[in-house]
């Protein structure tokens, strides 16, 4: 009787130990992060009505990773890992995966250079240069041996400065509360602190466990996730903002712009500075737009963007001009640019090459499917001229 038990413990402990061995092949242990941008393993089928994006076809897949970034999982065989920051036009929502301009410079940056480059995109609706600068020394601590980070900005920043007429402060980052805002903008979600310093049983340090919580994460997410619209999925908010835009008055003349465009400068500058200290490069991009004189009607009508908020009851009582909009982005585009040459960063001027009409753009200022292949087109151009991709120096 005590022998068979014994045999039968022996058999027991001898499946655990090669359960341990396999699971921790097929589960290794993964990274710890506590920054998320989007929720993992989120998914989204956008399916657009034809005609709404012009050059938008088909349905799209928009796909999380279990590190919150839309993009490949890390693994240990890539060669150059990129990471890319910015609002709507570097996160292509309504682009497919496999369409939006990011992971396009993956693939063909990878493909003529023979590196295993690794792209990770981190852009969202609606963030500006305030939230990217909360967000990127967090990541860069966080995210393994990330090499270089490219930031698409501007455009939200200047929405947010002609949104805030009379009341935009060029030093709300710099305040506890205003911080405060923009970390909670810029991360969906935040592991607790405690989870960071409490101490695991030895158990929790098995693959075995790790394959059980795995399940029941799973499980949960797939749960929420369920109960997630990022936005409506056949574009019909974009159809309603256009209409709104289209039969509101329209402000020709900009507000004072100096302190915006000066703390856009600083935020740039301060971005630059975090990732030196981490040995990391920085690829600034301008952005380009629909914007431009003479506008035909049919252009303008796919514009939404651009309101101006009344104080107090925080409701759109007119928008921008074109003509207004275009002097701001080229406003912002100039600031990138003189930040670039202060600092002599890396720089792809996308604004002076990218096509000012609904060949590249679907609206003001996303991309369609031939505009995001045409910016990763300009980005793996200029990076192939430069080292580690070339040991030839660009002009």
């Amino acid at each position: 009787m005590i022998k068979n038990l014994a045999l039968t413990g022996a058999s027991i402990v001898i499946a655990l130990i090669a359960c341990e061995i396999i699971l921790g092949f097929v589960y290794p242990e993964p990274p710890i992060f506590s920054y998320f941008v989007w929720p993992p393993y989120l998914k989204e089928i956008f399916k657009i009505e034809p005609g709404v994006m012009p050059g938008v076809y088909g349905d799209s897949l928009f796909s999380i990773n279990s590190a919150g970034i839309r993009g490949d999982e890390f693994s240990a065989d890539q060669d150059y890992r990129i990471l890319a920051f910015g609002g709507s036009t570097t996160e292509c929502i309504l682009l497919d995966d496999m369409e939006a301009w990011p992971y396009l410079l993956q693939k063909n940056l990878g493909g003529s250079t023979g590196k295993n480059v690794w792209v990770g995109n981190v852009a969202k609706s609606g963030l500006n240069s305030r939230d990217n600068l909360v967000q990127l020394p967090l990541l860069l601590d966080e995210y393994p041996d990330i090499d270089a980070v490219v930031l698409m900005e501007g455009v939200n920043d200047l929405m947010m400065r002609l949104a805030r007429h009379g009341d935009y402060d060029p030093d709300y980052l710099l305040t506890a509360d205003g911080h405060k805002r923009s970390f909670d903008r810029a991360f969906q979600l935040i592991k607790a602190p405690y989870e960071k310093t409490k101490k695991n049983m030895f158990y929790e340090k098995t693959a075995i466990w790790r394959t059980i919580r795995k399940l029941r994460k799973a499980r949960s997410i797939k749960k929420k996730n369920n109960n997630v619209m990022i936005q409506d999925s056949a574009g019909n908010a974009y159809v309603h903002a256009r209409a709104v835009r289209k039969t509101m008055r329209k402000i020709g003349q900009l507000p004072d712009m100096t302190p915006a465009l000066a703390e856009y400068r600083r935020n740039l500058n301060t971005m630059i500075d975090e990732a030196s200290k981490r040995g990391v490069r920085v690829i600034l991009v301008t952005q380009p737009s629909l914007y431009k004189e003479n506008m035909t009607q049919k252009e303008k009508d796919l514009l939404w963007l651009g309101g101006n908020a009344n104080l107090r009851s925080g409701k759109v009582t007119g928008f921008y001009s074109a003509e207004a909009l275009l002097r701001g982005i080229k406003l912002y585009n100039m600031a990138t640019l003189k930040v670039c040459r202060m600092r002599r960063a890396d720089c792809v001027d996308a604004a002076a090459h990218i096509p000012k009409s609904v060949e590249a753009l679907y609206d003001g200022v996303h991309f369609n499917e031939k505009g995001a292949r045409m910016v990763a087109d300009l980005i793996v151009r200029y990076l192939k001229s430069k080292k580690p991709f070339s040991d030839q120096q660009a002009n």
